[in-house]
């Protein structure tokens, strides 16, 4: 069995994380979604999009966000002042069984 098949044995859910100043991370936290649902199935999941600290640094649009937006709930976090986190953990937990 793989990893993912064992994680859905416990009814978890997924916390994805991108770098708000490296685009191509949220293309691959997209593709861990995507690929974790073809795996395991439907599972419930968040992607925190890190370092909103830095908005002047971001290279991601609101453009791009509000296209995955559509897909994941998304939250915009950073990890230094801990703005964003509680609320991402909290609508995950919302919707575990």
């Amino acid at each position: 069995s793989t990893g993912m098949e064992s994680m859905a044995a416990y009814d978890s859910g997924l916390v994805l994380v991108a770098d708000g100043t490296r685009a191509g991370t949220l293309d691959s936290a997209r593709q861990l979604f995507r690929q974790a649902c073809a795996e395991i199935g439907e599972v419930p999941a968040v992607l925190m999009v890190n370092k909103f600290d830095l908005l002047a640094d971001w290279e991601l649009t609101p453009d791009q966000l509000a296209r995955v937006r559509g897909e994941l709930p998304l939250f915009e976090t950073s990890a230094l002042s801990g703005e964003g986190v509680e609320a991402a953990f909290e609508a995950l937990c919302e919707v575990l069984p």
